[in-house]
């Protein structure tokens, strides 16, 4: 982390079906950020460690529909057209 605090070595990421349950990933990531974890503090910190071909790899319908989402708002401003999602 840029203040000098780490994320501890033997972390693991969350298993199982991430998408039936709740998750409380606030309450997992204060538990693997040593100091604890805020999110105004440490958010954009750690969204620099993210490994999206990781996430991919999970199949999370939710994290496919971000990306679906994502890429139709691009090909809009590229194209300077309106849309509207879910189409």
């Amino acid at each position: 982390m840029p203040d000098g605090r780490l994320i501890k070595s033997n972390a693991k990421a969350p298993e199982g079906d991430l998408e039936a349950s709740p998750r409380n990933a606030k309450g997992w990531l204060g538990t693997i950020v040593e100091g604890g974890y805020k999110p105004t503090r440490d958010q954009a910190a750690l969204a620099t460690l993210v490994d999206l071909e990781v996430i991919r790899a999970r199949n999370l319908r939710s994290f496919r529909r971000l990306e679906s989402a994502v890429s139709s708002l691009r090909e809009a401003v590229q194209s300077n057209s309106p849309i509207v999602s879910p189409s």
